[in-house]
């Protein structure tokens, strides 16, 4: 990918719109529609909707931040908890190339006295990032969540 220079990413005016040309943005879902066990990481989100600047690989379910800046990222996950069950979703970061991830905020459930519970875990942060980053979305527990097309994503972009 080429680098931007800042002549390129400054901000337009288009009428009343700020327009941020190239600026980095993905948002990744799920297509199969069906209850996973929790426990395989990271998760791979199959269909991406956007990925402006390429950063979301569909094979390996991981990130690499194209530009360095401010990101505001959200990860979500509609999961399925039984009784002594838990669940999370966690945003984690690589600044080594992805030979580890360390985690930068999750969210995390564990229902009393319920004999199921359905929830959606949503998290969001803003991180400052590095170019060559990478960024993944890891659920563990011992429940399952849902892989349809709305319930679990994550999505980022660069916000300056």
């Amino acid at each position: 990918m080429s680098k931007l220079y800042v002549d390129e990413i400054r901000p337009k005016t288009s009428g009343k719109h700020v327009i941020m040309p190239e600026n980095p943005a993905w948002s990744v879902k799920m297509s199969s529609g069906a209850y996973v066990a929790l426990g395989v990481t990271p998760v791979i989100f199959d269909v991406a909707e956007i990925n402006r600047g390429g950063a979301y690989n569909t094979s390996t379910g991981v990130v690499t931040i194209p530009q360095s800046g401010v990101y505001n990222i959200t990860a979500m996950a509609y999961v399925r908890i039984d009784a002594g069950e838990d669940a999370a979703v966690r945003i984690m970061k690589s600044t080594n190339g992805g030979s580890s991830y360390d985690l930068q905020t999750y969210a995390y459930h564990y229902p009393v006295g319920a004999t199921q519970i359905q929830t959606t875990l949503t998290n969001n942060i803003l991180l400052d990032l590095n170019e060559g980053d990478n960024l993944r979305v890891d659920i563990t527990g011992n429940a399952d969540y849902y892989s349809g097309s709305g319930e679990t994503r994550f999505s980022g972009f660069l916000v300056g």
